[in-house]
C-alpha cells in the first residue's frame, strides 16, 4: 500500500491529459513506478484491480478510502515494529566505557 501515495496522482493525472487511457495504461504506468521501488511499493495485484476500477480513487475528495486503508496498514506495521523485543548484547566488562570510567585506559586494561 505504500506506493499508493505516488499511483494516485500519477494515474489521475493521466487521465486529466487522456480522459479515454484504460486500464492496461495505467497499469504499464504502475510498472514502471514500481521498479524503482520494488520493495517498499505495496500490493501490485491490488494495485492491478484499482486500475480497472477508478470510480474508487478518481475523484478530489481529500478523504480517500484506499489512503486510509494505507494509513491504517502502514500503522499497524509500525506498530508491530515498535512491540518487537530488542535483544541488546551485555557489556564487555575490560572494552566498556561504563565498566572503565575513573579508571586510566592503557594497553594492560584491554
Amino acid at each position: 500500500m505504500k506506493g499508493w501515495r505516488k499511483v494516485r496522482p500519477a494515474w489521475r493525472e493521466a487521465l486529466k491529459k487522456t480522459p479515454n487511457l484504460n486500464a492496461e495504461d495505467l497499469i504499464k504506468q504502475k510498472n514502471r513506478m514500481q521498479e524503482s521501488q520494488r520493495e517498499k511499493f505495496g500490493s501490485a495485484a491490488l494495485f492491478d484491480r484499482l486500475a480497472k476500477e477508478p470510480e474508487i480513487w478518481n475523484h478530489d475528495d481529500k478523504a480517500d478510502a484506499v489512503e486510509t486503508w494505507a494509513d491504517y496498514v502502514e500503522n499497524l506495521e509500525e506498530k508491530a515494529h515498535l512491540e518487537t523485543e530488542r535483544l541488546f548484547a551485555p557489556a564487555h566488562a575490560k572494552l566498556s566505557h561504563a565498566f572503565s570510567a575513573g579508571r586510566k585506559r592503557t594497553t594492560k586494561n584491554i
